[in-house]
């Protein structure tokens, strides 16, 4: 079974826009990196200055790629720090229910 996790984080006064245009444009080289290192979902929800960041993964995967660098990824959070709130950090909620789905119906 995926493992799935939402992070609440939090813009900075005024970043709200420069958070959407940053993802107009994710770079294929960084959802490529993500792939590889097992994530099978990530979806981004943003309410006023609160984001919601939504993460599918394949723990198989995600074992495979432990201790690979991640050049990718770097780049894009040191982009992110001068976006997100540091000061309000970052809310782990953990899936604790999820509705079982028939097998013939699609995922």
């Amino acid at each position: 079974m995926r493992h799935r996790v939402i992070l609440k984080q939090r813009l900075r006064p005024g970043k709200v826009e420069a958070y959407l245009r940053a993802h107009e444009n994710i770079w294929p080289e960084l959802e490529a990196e993500y792939r590889d290192l097992g994530v099978t979902n990530f979806s981004c929800f943003i309410h006023g200055r609160d984001i919601l960041i939504f993460v599918e993964t394949d723990p198989e995967r995600v074992a495979r790629a432990e201790g690979h660098p991640r050049p990718q990824d770097a780049r894009w959070q040191s982009l992110m720090e001068k976006i997100k709130d540091q000061e309000f950090g970052s809310v782990e909620y953990e899936e604790f229910y999820r509705m079982p789905m028939p097998e013939d119906c699609p995922a």
